[in-house]
């Protein structure tokens, strides 16, 4: 599984709006808060991240009352009761619109503890000795603007999302029997799709191309553990078969010879089928590094196109990735040879 952070214009634009909400509201709280002997930034801050909340992911009406409830216990009581319902409220603010239940739990959670850690951030500030000498409407600003910043952190709930890397997946599950050369294919084809996610994740066509390559050969390279483990021994058979050919030639008996003919048959029809399973194995490796071959072209010529898009305005680069593509595809081809 990916931890992937996902959003990022939306998170930018949050934590953006946190910051400059949280310094204008914090300064223009200051005659409010002192009367209250409240903190500016409590006042500022709380509604800052509410509010920047709502210009990034919407729904900023609902978000903005919430924000402005959440100013009220602050502003009656000055103790760390108020200041965790304060954070408890700017947390369901955040929480509004999540993809599921368990989603807007953990918006609530982590980010009412976000909302803790802004606010005390912005007491320390604004409460700090080597600011004291400053006008109150600069500290109100400065510890305003911290809030909002540290308060960006209680968005990340929303940004997170583990995805289930199908690629990695499948490459736990190799069989322990693969030899050496199948084994290193695996991991070329591993490690191709783990520069592609990195590289090419503005061009999705591609990437998805790449994936599917990718599981194709892990998907081959598991059925060649099935050959690995199919019988072996030729060379007794060869040895068997003489051997029960001079005893043809030196029997007198015609029944002792059909037995002994019959079991030549028998031990030769078992040599043509390792001969099938030897010759299918070495197609599919064959077939496996010319899929893999033709991924990591296709990855190079991906990467130096910088987008799929381009292909519109290249066409001979479209027309060899189209053949490439094909080439990946046939590959496939080597799941039924493997079969006996």
């Amino acid at each position: 599984m990916d931890l992937r952070f996902v959003n990022h214009p939306g998170f930018h634009r949050a934590a953006s709006a946190m910051v400059v909400l949280g310094a204008g509201l914090s300064s223009l709280a200051y005659p409010l808060a002192s009367r209250l002997h409240v903190a500016p930034p409590l006042l500022g801050g709380a509604l800052a991240i509410a509010l920047g909340a709502g210009w990034a992911y919407g729904a900023p009406r609902r978000r903005a009352a919430l924000g402005l409830l959440a100013c009220v216990p602050v502003a009656i009581w000055s103790t760390w009761g108020a200041l965790a319902v304060m954070a408890a409220l700017v947390g369901v603010a955040l929480a509004l619109g999540s993809e599921s239940r368990a989603r807007a739990a953990a918006g609530i959670a982590l980010g009412g503890g976000a909302v803790m850690l802004a606010a005390w951030a912005g007491l320390r500030i604004h409460y700090a000795q080597e600011t004291v000498t400053w006008s109150p409407w600069l500290r109100a600003l400065t510890s305003g603007a911290a809030m909002g910043m540290i308060g960006a952190l209680a968005t990340l709930p929303r940004h997170l999302a583990w995805q289930v890397d199908a690629v990695l997946a499948a490459a736990r599950k190799l069989p322990t029997s693969l030899d050496q050369e199948v084994r290193q294919l695996c991991d070329r084809s591993v490690a191709l799709w783990g520069n592609a996610k990195r590289d090419l994740q503005r061009d999705p066509t591609s990437l998805a191309l790449l994936q599917g390559g990718s599981l194709k050969v892990l998907e081959v390279a598991t059925r060649a553990g099935a050959v690995e483990r199919a019988p072996s021994g030729e060379q007794a058979l060869d040895e068997r078969i003489a051997e029960l050919e001079r005893r043809i030639e030196a029997a007198a008996d015609a029944e002792t010879k059909a037995q002994y003919t019959a079991a030549r048959e028998g031990l030769a029809d078992q040599r043509k089928y390792h001969a099938r399973l030897r010759a299918g194995r070495e197609r599919l490796v064959a077939r496996l590094h010319n899929h893999v071959a033709a991924l990591e072209k296709f990855h190079l010529a991906a990467v130096t196109l910088g987008a799929s898009e381009a292909l519109a305005t290249d066409e001979p680069m479209g027309k060899q990735l189209s053949e490439l593509s094909s080439d990946v595809s046939a590959s496939s081809e080597a799941l039924a040879e493997v079969t006996p």
